[in-house]
């Protein structure tokens, strides 16, 4: 069941601890000299010293160029700067640890990216670069398990800049000691499987042990003779969506259990492989801006912090006395915004939005989120493309505004723009690969290019990996099977035609029809609500529409526009369901087997159903 929480009630929640913990805070604020520095990828907001605060971005600049040159998979070229939080003392780190073990922690989410660690010395960097890798992963999209995860964050993590050189390979200190201390090692099946909510994942007793084989089977894939030369193809298996056992086999011809006495061995010897690998050229100095850190931008730090770690009742305290305290600033609206969000309060977050715009927005992904509340309120898209144009105004490399415009646009039928936006994207990046590629062979359909069309939607079939992905690839391709019959009929008669008017040609020489109007394949219907089936993470709707079942699914929640409820938050409760008259938008994907019609994109809840609602 969903519960709505929202900025009020927290603010209320919160407001009998506010003197406690604000003291709490304070004090060190006080005490502590805030400087904020900036690099072409990096933002630190740090309280140890500008000496300091100015090895950490030299060094995480180095990092990102070896991470570019070597990491094809984890490219973090036009993306936001990375945010890095650097506390000085326990005493200021206490109020954000996640828990008692962790000196660094990567959050991410609508208010941004961010590493946070106590401590700037260079004992530290390996708990910043292993985050560093986190955030990497999950920007690029790509998909691996769990133990990859760590075990190539942990492998990166010790790495050693020498000059022109990165050496890798080093032995996380605190893996070795647990694999020497431990003389039953885990089932490497168990590893392979495991993800956040296996039992040796959340046993304190089998974690570190789970982090140190991860760690130790990476470092053996990566740096060994018999596997080092393979490597690429094994990453690249794991990304398509392969299982390791199944890799070992085809890649390197081994069953698991042979994988696992290779690994026993390899460790016996010591795992002291390393290997040096060139830096590419700096091309020009690393420019570092420094200046000391204003009220206002710390907060607003912490506030974001609080809120990518879930503690929104922190956020909100501190976002409450700032909007008192700086009533003009758009920063401030931006965070309650998102804090609005977090809270499921899509209404209070489309208002903050709205007034964020009004003070002056300067944030592209302010505006991108806004278009996307707008869109699930369901706003049409003239309303929203201004705002994603907003967008790349302020920063023209967003993808992720790219991608939405660009849908926006196909709904316009603006073919030719969304040609342009996206031409400016490729080579697309795999975690957009699939989105980007259908995105184009409509577009390219809809000027009547169907074989560039299909060709894009051959580019997009081997991303389609989700339920919902693969039920969009099959519209699109009926889609496109569609325009092929109408192209290959029979031209009408020009004399058919009515007085005035003759039949529309994109070429006199060859006949050639005009594109059609091209979008998705979508059906509306209503009908009355009977039940709701729980199916693990996903749901199943009996619609009753004029005396005929229908069933229909949704597969993510959060993909879902909802209207007709003031909240913006449904609670979908199995089992029957009081009468509830709906109105969905599905898109067709029949399965004889199942019985579902179709996946569901928009559900709205309303007053009545007319008599000349379709029929099924």
């Amino acid at each position: 069941m969903v519960v709505k929480q929202p900025v009020r009630a927290l603010r209320r929640a919160v407001w009998m601890a506010v003197f406690v913990w604000t003291c709490a805070l304070t004090d060190p604020l006080g005490a502590a000299q805030w400087i904020r520095m900036r690099s072409a990828n990096f933002e630190l907001l740090t309280s140890a010293g500008e000496k300091k605060g100015q090895s950490l971005v030299q060094y995480f600049e180095q990092v990102r160029r070896f991470f570019v040159a070597n990491m094809k998979t984890v490219d973090p070229s036009d993306s936001p700067r990375v945010r890095i939080v650097v506390f000085d003392s326990k005493k200021e780190f206490t109020p954000f640890q996640i828990n008692e073990f962790s000196p660094a922690f990567f959050t991410g989410g609508t208010q941004g990216d961010y590493i946070v660690m106590l401590g700037s010395a260079a004992d530290s960097y390996p708990f910043a670069v292993h985050e560093y890798v986190h955030l990497l992963i999950r920007r690029s999209g790509f998909r691996a398990p769990l133990w990859w995860h760590e075990g190539l964050a942990d492998l990166y993590s010790t790495l050693k800049i020498l000059g022109d050189r990165i050496e890798v390979g080093e032995i996380p200190s605190e893996r070795s000691a647990r694999l020497a201390l431990q003389s039953t090692p885990l089932d490497l099946a168990a590893v392979l499987g495991a993800n956040r909510n296996s039992p040796i994942y959340n046993d304190r007793k089998t974690v570190e042990l789970f982090y140190a084989q991860s760690w130790a089977l990476l470092h053996m894939l990566y740096l060994s003779e018999p596997y080092r030369p393979r490597f690429a193809d094994f990453q690249a298996g794991l990304s398509a969506g392969a299982s390791a056992d199944e890799l070992f086999h085809t890649i390197y011809g081994k069953k698991l259990q042979q994988v696992h006495e290779d690994l026993a061995a390899y460790l016996q010897q010591g795992a002291t492989v390393r290997v040096q690998i060139p830096l590419p050229p700096r091309g020009a100095a690393i420019r570092i801006e420094s200046a000391a850190a204003t009220d206002l931008q710390i907060q607003i730090t912490f506030a974001n912090v609080f809120m990518g770690i879930e503690k929104r009742r922190q956020a909100a305290e501190i976002l409450d006395r700032l909007s008192a305290q700086y009533p003009d600033s758009w920063e401030v609206e931006e965070s309650l915004g998102y804090l609005s969000w977090s809270a499921a309060d899509r209404d209070a977050a489309r208002l903050h939005f709205r007034r964020a715009m009004e003070k002056g927005l300067g944030n592209a992904a302010g505006y991108v989120s806004y278009a996307s509340l707008l869109g699930d309120a369901g706003v049409h898209a003239p309303d929203i493309i201004p705002l994603l144009e907003k967008a790349l105004e302020i920063e023209p490399s967003s993808r992720d505004a790219r991608l939405r415009l660009a849908s926006m646009y196909l709904s316009e039928r603006k073919y030719e723009k969304m040609l342009a936006i996206l031409g400016k994207m490729n080579p697309f990046k795999p975690e957009e690969s699939f989105q980007a590629n259908c995105l184009l062979a409509y577009a390219q359909a809809g000027l009547g290019d169907l074989p560039k069309a299909r060709k894009s939607a051959d580019d997009a079939h081997p991303f389609a990996r989700t339920v919902t992905e693969m039920s969009e690839m099959e519209s699109l391709l009926r889609t496109l099977k569609q325009q092929d019959l109408a192209a290959a009929a029979p031209a009408p008669e020009a004399a058919a035609a009515p007085a005035g008017q003759g039949v529309k040609y994109t070429d006199a020489a060859n006949k050639t029809p005009a594109p059609v109007p091209l979008e998705p394949e979508r059906t509306q219907l209503k009908g009355r609500l009977e039940r709701i089936d729980c199916l693990g993470d996903k749901l199943r709707l009996i619609i009753d529409v004029a005396g005929k079942n229908l069933a229909l699914l949704i597969v993510d929640p959060n993909g879902v526009t909802i209207r007709g409820k003031e909240t913006g938050t449904v609670a979908f409760n199995c089992g029957n369901q009081p009468d509830t008259p709906v109105a969905v938008t599905f898109t067709p994907t029949p399965d004889s087997q199942t019985g579902i019609a179709g996946i569901i994109r928009i559900i709205e809840f309303i007053k009545e159903i007319s008599s000349s609602s379709p029929r099924i």
